[in-house]
């Protein structure tokens, strides 16, 4: 463990797990656009110097970045779990994943930084269930690998090349032994959520010529590159009309189990189902069967319930399914951004405003 005059740094992944519409953006210092949101209205009370602020062991470039932002506060650097634990008592912030261990020991606590777009594993500790800790999320970090990944996937399959590149394992020339292939030109995507990455996700289907229909929880104005948005409780009723349905939503009450057997089933037959957001969203034995049976001629999952999956999952021999172990938010340009994100909220922070990306406990997101 080390404070921030004797830190000594080195560079260190961060694990993304990884969705609500965020309505207002600042250019961080990457200088790439970030999605941000604050979901409530009260502040938070000034905060006594100097604080801690639990991080993990990074770049030299990101702990300056985070030492500027908030000068007069202290930075712990942990290299694990077992020195997070250790510290956790000190802490007033933390960055990162907590469990119910860590969030026993920070009696502390006030604000957890996360580093996914995703929460529910943070919702769902005991500890955590105060109301008076707040959490925020990377929520709009992730949109440009996530959506990248989502379209990348849809055009495999469209395009048979997993089946291309089998047959050039085996080198074998065999054009007349494949399936049909799709123009994405024309067809209709349902995008299931319309945060920052169904948002990216829209943008970069409309530009393939795409019908872009959307659901979001609390519908507000249509972008232009989303030809219909409607109120998440329609879901059911769009189905029989689109060809491709990608889930984007976060993993609430609302959302787990929401693309059921009967609403694959109800999807246009011939159509493809895209998972990039949470595995228990998406029935993973349905989408077997479905594909087996032919009702769906494609799934995309770079997500699945359980993760990882059992070998034994008939998931993994469904024709033309494309499997990717829960990769789809990588990229090298992520950690640029998610830090500009923690260091803004870090000034907000010290100054008692209200944070971005601030997670509401009720929806879950």
């Amino acid at each position: 463990m080390h404070s921030w005059t004797h830190q000594k740094t080195v560079e260190q992944k961060q694990p993304e797990s990884s969705l609500s519409q965020d309505r207002r953006s600042f250019l961080g210092a990457s200088g790439a656009t970030l999605l941000i949101s604050s979901l409530s209205a009260s502040t938070l009370a000034a905060v006594p110097t100097p604080a801690t602020v639990l991080v993990p062991q990074m770049a030299a470039e990101y702990a300056t970045m985070l030492q500027a932002a908030a000068p007069d506060f202290q930075f712990l650097f942990y290299r694990d779990r077992k020195e997070l634990i250790e510290r956790a008592s000190e802490a007033m912030v933390i960055y990162g994943n907590v469990d119910n261990d860590v969030a026993q020991a920070a009696r502390s606590l006030r604000w957890i930084q996360a580093n996914s777009a995703g929460v529910d594993s943070l919702l769902a500790v005991p500890a955590l269930s105060r109301s008076d800790i707040a959490i925020t999320d990377m929520r709009g970090s992730f949109a440009n690998p996530v959506s990248d990944h989502a379209i990348a996937m849809l055009l495999a399959l469209t395009r048979a090349l997993p089946q291309l590149a089998a047959g050039q394992i085996d080198q074998r020339w065999t054009p007349d032994a494949l399936p049909p292939m799709v123009e994405l030109n024309g067809r209709t995507m349902l995008i299931v959520g319309l945060g920052g990455n169904g948002r990216a996700i829209a943008a970069r289907a409309k530009a393939f010529g795409m019908k872009v229909w959307a659901t979001e929880a609390r519908p507000s104005e249509k972008p232009p590159f989303v030809d219909r948005l409607e109120s998440a409780s329609t879901f059911s009723e769009l189905l029989p009309e689109v060809d491709v349905v990608v889930s984007a939503v976060p993993l609430t009450s609302q959302t787990r189990g929401l693309i059921s057997r009967q609403a694959i089933a109800a999807i246009r037959p011939g159509g493809y189902i895209i998972n990039v957001s949470r595995g228990a969203v998406v029935d993973g034995d349905a989408v077997a069967l479905a594909l087996e049976s032919g009702q769906l001629a494609g799934a995309g999952l770079d997500v699945f319930d359980p993760e990882p999956i059992p070998s034994s999952h008939p998931i993994w021999k469904a024709p033309n399914c494309i499997i990717t172990p829960h990769v789809a938010q990588q990229s090298r340009a992520n950690e640029g951004r998610m830090m500009a994100i923690f260091a803004e909220n870090l000034k907000r922070f010290a100054h008692g405003d209200v944070l971005h990306n601030l997670v509401d406990r009720r929806l879950g997101y």
